[in-house]
């Protein structure tokens, strides 16, 4: 599995701004669903621990998740993450969620096939670092799962950052960005020997090298799905 890089600079003043002020780091994933209005991006990773420069390393590897219906925005606190890979599938076999992994046959992604009359949640999880701290397998979004069917999911290898000073709780449904944000297409990125990223809190504006077409910014507020979840 590839891991993708990049660094996240600020400034001295920015850097102190956001210490002194309460500000967290929060990630959000994207995600390729079988049923994009019906799921939602999740908070994947909050953290206090950056610096002036900050490298995040985001894993190419991935799990599947099942728990029990999301309630609301959650958040979800409770479920089983199971390691998978592309075109394998998940058969739930059992109303707890426990099933087995065989073969399947789409490349492109992974098929969760409910085998149970329940319904369940679903989605995918996976592990980044930020400033060489290691934050575990953590979810980024979430699918519902009807009794007696499929649900397809792959992982987008895109990145969300923003720095709020709002709750974002890790595994909660968030539909529009909490902050001024940076949206990385990391594949693309990881084209560049270092890629960086630069923010600044005097203007609340997110930056990266000229001439580049692998990062976006979206404004607060603006709705997340249509960037985080696609089919």
């Amino acid at each position: 599995m590839t891991d993708y890089k990049l660094s996240l600079v600020l400034d001295n003043y920015s850097y102190t701004h956001l210490k002194n002020h309460g500000f967290t780091l929060c990630g959000f994933k994207a995600a390729g669903v079988s049923d994009p209005h019906a799921s939602d991006p999740l908070v994947w990773f909050t953290t206090n621990q950056y610096h002036t420069v900050s490298p995040i390393i985001v894993s190419g590897a991935f799990q599947i998740f099942i728990s029990e219906p999301v309630k609301g925005d959650g958040p979800i606190t409770s479920y089983s993450t199971y390691d998978i890979h592309l075109k394998e599938r998940y058969i739930v076999t059992s109303e707890t969620g426990d099933g087995k992994i065989e073969e399947g046959y789409d490349k492109t992604h992974v098929v969760i096939d409910n085998q149970t009359k329940k319904k369940f949640s679903t989605g995918l999880a996976g592990s980044v670092s930020v400033a060489n701290e290691k934050i575990g397998s953590s979810l980024y979004c979430v699918s519902p799962l009807a009794g007696w069917s499929p649900a397809n999911l792959r992982p987008v290898e895109k990145l969300l950052l923003c720095f709020t000073s709002e709750n974002a709780s890790k595994g909660k449904v968030v539909r529009k960005a909490p902050a001024n944000s940076i949206l990385v297409d990391l594949t693309a990125a990881s084209a560049e020997d270092a890629p960086e990223i630069n923010y600044s809190s005097k203007d609340d504006k997110w930056s990266w090298p000229a001439g580049t077409t692998w990062a976006e910014q979206i404004k607060k507020d603006q709705e997340l799905r249509s960037h985080l979840i696609s089919g």
